[in-house]
């Protein structure tokens, strides 16, 4: 499923800085590799460069318990500073990780 995402993606990060493009194309091959960690490292490197698709990446990885501990709190984070920076995947993810936030608070 990520992988698709990243491959569908390719075209719009052309747009950005070579090194934000560096960082997430080298967060893509590691994640690519099964390498969480070190994916989530570029890709914060790529979103500090002003990559929007980068945090939407990190936020799919931690809603979806994908090579990390599923964490919706960390989620809703990555998926705000995507959207703070116009992803509209990330604005269409927010309110169903609300969703889930409230319903682990409140016990269900």
């Amino acid at each position: 499923m990520l992988k698709t995402l990243l491959i569908s993606t390719f075209t719009i990060t052309l747009s950005f800085s070579v090194w934000a493009n560096d960082a997430f194309f080298q967060g893509a091959e590691a994640l690519d590799k099964g390498d969480v960690k070190s994916a989530i490292s570029l890709f914060e490197k790529a979103y500090s460069e002003g990559h929007s698709i980068a945090p939407y990446t990190i936020g799919v990885l931690y809603e979806k318990g994908e090579g990390v501990k599923q964490d919706f709190y960390q989620a809703k984070i990555w998926y705000t500073k995507a959207a703070d920076k116009g992803h509209e995947g990330a604005k269409s993810r927010l309110p169903f990780v609300e969703a889930q936030i409230t319903a682990l608070e409140e016990g269900n």
